[in-house]
């Protein structure tokens, strides 16, 4: 079910303005007593920074998360890393207000702005999310900031690019190429150092859990460590199982379901017309032509039979009082298509019979 929420006037996005315009002090940037007074007025003392960053290179994701006691620590070291100055843009914010005093300002579109000494400029973009309490000062301070980064851009600017000869050239006049500045960051968008302070934050977390495994448990650091580590492991081993199970489950269902089900092929649609070379069109020709050679003459239905005897038996020419003068006329035609050859014979027969 999702917790309500209601738009409110402003307060915390004002608060959160005032963070983003104290990021850069100038001259006091290299102070370490400034940091610590900022993270004492813009930060709870049970706050923490939750820090999403993204490799360009391999696509890997990565989250750190910094308490209160490092964040003075990681502003303060930013600086010292050849950072001249910070800056942060928030876009499309929008602040909402949930039960029990809490205040919750969303950035979709935030972007954090480091130009450093030797004029490259790095913007690294991400969603931004920042929760206010009211202090007992009556002041809003932040509980919690989470910044997912979404990726992040290099820029050079043209003026810190050299032109230098190539050494080691044979040619009286040696060829000009540029040569750019050094990136002060790694993959991840950071400086080293800066970077450096991120992982040793995350290994704190995490020597923490083994500091209180060994107040339960009675157990030494070395010994609260290995328990910690083999109870990790036997997590990753059983959602690897969990995972492969899953996969086999899939992969039987699949083949049950294949072998219950077989595919009938069918053909719909238009078949192709078959296709003959002019070779082989005139040899079906050929064989239709001799196929037609093959069948025997039909017989005309007025051809008149002949006996084995050579005796001509015809019938009266003399039509009958019974005949109709339908067939009477069928016969005369009959008659008058007869060959030449078989009118004569006929003729001659009927000589002979008078």
């Amino acid at each position: 079910m999702a917790v309500p929420r209601t738009q409110t006037s402003g307060q915390a996005v004002l608060r959160l303005v005032q963070f983003a315009e104290q990021l850069n002090p100038g001259e006091q940037a290299m102070d370490r007593s400034f940091w610590d007074s900022f993270v004492q007025d813009f930060y709870t003392s049970s706050s923490s920074l939750k820090l999403g960053l993204l490799n360009i290179e391999s696509n890997e994701r990565r989250v750190f998360e910094v308490n209160q006691s490092l964040l003075a620590r990681c502003l303060h070291t930013q600086y010292m890393c050849s950072i001249s100055s910070v800056q942060m843009t928030l876009g499309k914010t929008a602040e909402y207000i949930f039960p029990g005093g809490i205040m919750n300002v969303e950035c979709p579109k935030a972007s954090i702005v480091y130009k450093y000494d030797n004029g490259i400029l790095v913007v690294i973009t991400g969603h931004l999310i920042a929760q206010f309490v009211m202090s007992s000062e009556g002041i809003w301070k932040i509980e919690h900031m989470d910044f997912s980064c979404q990726g992040f851009e290099e820029y050079i600017d043209r003026a810190s690019i050299r032109s230098e000869p190539i050494p080691n050239s044979k040619k009286k006049t040696p060829p000009h190429h540029s040569v750019f500045p050094d990136s002060p960051i790694n993959k991840w968008g950071l400086p080293p150092k800066l970077f450096h302070i991120l992982q040793i934050s995350d290994i704190a977390e995490r020597l923490g859990e083994v500091a209180f495994h060994s107040i339960v448990t009675g157990l030494g650091p070395q010994d609260s460590l290995s328990a910690i580590a083999f109870h990790k492991q036997q997590e990753l081993v059983k959602d690897n199982d969990n995972e492969e199970s899953k996969l086999q489950l899939m992969h039987n269902l699949a083949m049950r379901n294949m072998a219950s089900s077989p595919v009938v092929k069918t053909q719909t649609g238009a078949r192709p017309q078959q296709t003959f070379t002019p070779q082989q069109q005139a040899a079906i020709r050929q064989q239709q032509m001799h196929a037609a050679l093959q069948q025997p003459p039909t017989t005309p239905h007025y051809q008149p039979t002949y006996p084995a005897n050579n005796q001509f038996t015809t019938t009266p020419t003399t039509p009958s009082a019974t005949t109709s003068p339908m067939t009477r006329k069928r016969n005369s035609i009959a008659s008058d298509t007869k060959p030449p050859a078989a009118r004569k014979r006929a003729n001659n027969a009927r000589k002979q019979q008078q």
